[in-house]
C-alpha cells in the first residue's frame, strides 16, 4: 500500500466536499474552531504539508511552529506575510502563497511532491559497457570518469550503456543527472528505456533526452516498471562521462527533501543544501555531510534537535563525496549559499557555527577560512586529503579506495607531487585566514589510519597564532568508536549554544 501523505487543513470548509482527493492523501481538519487544542492532543503526529485557508489566531502559532516543516506550508490569503501576528511563522516555515484556483492541482500533486523522506544512488563508470562499434580512444580515469575520443558517427548512435536497471516506483518520480561533458562537435543524448518487467522483451517505451539542456531529467511514474540507460552520440571530439545519478524526486518541491536546493557547475559537479530557518535566532549551525554512498542529507534529526537555524550541505560526487573541493564556481557557490542563509537571518559571521564529521570536517575547516565563523566543531578530522590516498598502501590496504579518485579528481594525477599539492590546498587556505575570533573544538582518533597528522598539524599551524582549540583524543582508528565521537560532537554544540547564545536544553 502506498505511503499516506498527511495534509493539515486550517480553517475553511471540508476540502473533501469541494475537490477530488487522491487516495494517498489524508486530510486532517481539527474539529471546532481551536486547532491549538487539537495539535496539543496530537503532538506526535507528523504533517507532510499544511494548507491555511484561514490564518491561525496568535495563540495557535507556537504549536504550529512546532509541528509544521519548512517549505510545506501554503496559505490562501493575499498579503498574509505582512500581518505582524503570523509573519514570524510564515518566515520560519518559508510558507508560500497559493491562489484558490490552484488548490485542486495542489491536492492532486501532493503525493508526488510532499512524501516524507529521501533516496538516491548512482551508476558509476565501472558499470559501463562500451559499444563494440566505437573505434576511438578509450580512457578510464579511475572511477572519476570515462573519456572517449574520436569519431562517433554522422548520425546519432549508441556509444555505451550502463549495466543493470533501476526501478521506477508507482508512487515516486525519479530525477536523473548524468555527469556528461561534450567537447568539440560532439552531441550526446541519454536514452532511457522503460520495461514492464525485468524481461528485455517487455519494453513499454523509450525516452531520448538531449544533454545540451544541462538540466536534471524528471521521470513521472505511471506504474511500477524498470529502467535501463544508454548514451547516444554523434560528431567528432571528446565525451567525458562520470556518474549517472538516480534520485527519487519531489517534482519541483526540492532536491532530496522539500526545500532542498542543488547547484551544479559547468562540469556537472554538484552540491546540495537544505536550510531550516528554525526560530530565527542565532546562531546558524552548518553541518557538512560525511562520506555516504546513498545520496541524501546527513544529520537532519541531529541538527533539527538543536532547535536553531541550520543548514545541511551534501556532496554527492564520486562514490560518496569529493571533500567539498571543486572549481572556483563550485566553491564560490557553496560559500555564497552559507552567506545567503546568514543574510536571510540578518546574522553575521560571529553568529555562525560550521561543523562536520569525517569527510564533513574537511568542508567545515576549508570554508571556515573563507567565512571566519564563531565556532568550528569537528569529529575525526580529515584535512590532508592527499595523505588519505597515500595511506591506502601504507596503513589500510583495500579500504576506502575512493581516496585515490578524490586525489585524481582534484589534481589530475596520483603521484607524490599530487599528494603534496592536495594536502597544501587545505593548509594554504587555513594559513591565510584570520581566526582571531574563531574557536575550534576537535575530537580526533589517536590511531587514525586515514589522516594521523590532521590534529597535530592543526595545533602547529593555528596554535602559534593564538587560535583557541579544544581537543579530545579518543583511542582507535578512524572508523572506531563512532558513538563516542558523535556523543562528544553533540555535547560541544550544547555547550556552545548554552554558554554563548543563552539557549536552554533543560
Amino acid at each position: 500500500m502506498a505511503e499516506v501523505v498527511r495534509l493539515l487543513q486550517i480553517g475553511g470548509t471540508s476540502l473533501e466536499a469541494r475537490y477530488p482527493i487522491p487516495e494517498q492523501v489524508e486530510i486532517v481538519r481539527p474539529d471546532g474552531d481551536n486547532p491549538g487544542e487539537f495539535l496539543a492532543r496530537h503532538r506526535g503526529m507528523r504533517f507532510d504539508a499544511a494548507l491555511l485557508l484561514e490564518l491561525p489566531v496568535p495563540g495557535d502559532v507556537p504549536l504550529l511552529s512546532e509541528v509544521l516543516l519548512p517549505y510545506t506550508v501554503f496559505y490562501t490569503e493575499q498579503g498574509a506575510e505582512n500581518r505582524r501576528d503570523i509573519a514570524d511563522l510564515l518566515k520560519r516555515k518559508q510558507a508560500q502563497y497559493l491562489p484558490e484556483n490552484e488548490i485542486a492541482c495542489f491536492l492532486q500533486t501532493l503525493p508526488l511532491r510532499f512524501w516524507y523522506g529521501q533516496y538516491g544512488d548512482k551508476l558509476g563508470v565501472n558499470e559501463i559497457d562500451i559499444a563494440d562499434t566505437f573505434a576511438g580512444d578509450i580512457r578510464f580515469e579511475g572511477h572519476v570518469r570515462l573519456t572517449l575520443s574520436g569519431f562517433f558517427g554522422e548520425g546519432e548512435k549508441q556509444i555505451l550503456s550502463w549495466r543493470g536497471h533501476r526501478v521506477l516506483e508507482k508512487e515516486r518520480a525519479l530525477e536523473l543527472w548524468p555527469e556528461v561533458e561534450t567537447g568539440n562537435d560532439v552531441r550526446a543524448a541519454l536514452c532511457v528505456s522503460l520495461y514492464r518487467s525485468a524481461s528485455p522483451d517487455d519494453m513499454i517505451r523509450r525516452w531520448r533526452f538531449d544533454l545540451a539542456d544541462r538540466k536534471p531529467i524528471v521521470l513521472l511514474p505511471s506504474e511500477r516498471s524498470y529502467l535501463t540507460f544508454s548514451l547516444h552520440a554523434k560528431g567528432e571530439g571528446t565525451l567525458r562521462i562520470g556518474m549517472l545519478h538516480v534520485r527519487q524526486s519531489h517534482v519541483g518541491a526540492g532536491c532530496m527533501l522539500a526545500g532542498g536546493e542543488r547547484f551544479a557547475d559547468d562540469s556537472g559537479d554538484e552540491f546540495y543544501s537544505y536550510f531550516d530557518p528554525g526560530d530565527l535566532m542565532p546562531p546558524l549551525c552548518v553541518y557538512f555531510s560525511g562520506y555516504r554512498t546513498a545520496e541524501g542529507f546527513e544529520g537532519y534529526p541531529m541538527m533539527k534537535g538543536l532547535h536553531t537555524p541550520f543548514l545541511l550541505i551534501g556532496d554527492p560526487r564520486l562514490s560518496g563525496g569529493a571533500f567539498y573541493l571543486g572549481s572556483r564556481a563550485f566553491e564560490d557557490a557553496l560559500e555564497a549559499r552559507i552567506r545567503d542563509a546568514l543574510r536571510f537571518l540578518s546574522f553575521d559571521h560571529t553568529q555562525l557555527v560550521l561543523s562536520g564529521l569525517s569527510m564533513g570536517t574537511y568542508g567545515a575547516c576549508y570554508y571556515a577560512a573563507r567565512l571566519l565563523p564563531r565556532d568550528v566543531i569537528v569529529g575525526k578530522p580529515l584535512l590532508n586529503a592527499g595523505d588519505i590516498a597515500d595511506n591506502l598502501r601504507r596503513s589500510r590496504p583495500d579500504e576506502f579506495e575512493t581516496a585515490l579518485d578524490v586525489l585524481y579528481a582534484h589534481t589530475g594525477g596520483n603521484g607524490p607531487d599530487e599528494v603534496k599539492s592536495l594536502n597544501e590546498r587545505m593548509w594554504n587556505a587555513l594559513k591565510g585566514a584570520d581566526f582571531s575570533g574563531t574557536r575550534f573544538a576537535i575530537a580526533y582518533m589517536r590511531h587514525d589510519d586515514y589522516d594521523l597528522k590532521a590534529y597535530d598539524e592543526l595545533i602547529r599551524q593555528l596554535g602559534k597564532k593564538g587560535v583557541r582549540i579544544y581537543g579530545k583524543g579518543i583511542d582507535g582508528r578512524h572508523n572506531d568508536d563512532n558513538k563516542a565521537v558523535i556523543g562528544w560532537f553533540i555535547r560541544q554544540y550544547v555547550r556552545i549554544l548554552e554558554q554563548d547564545f543563552q539557549r536552554s536544553f533543560c
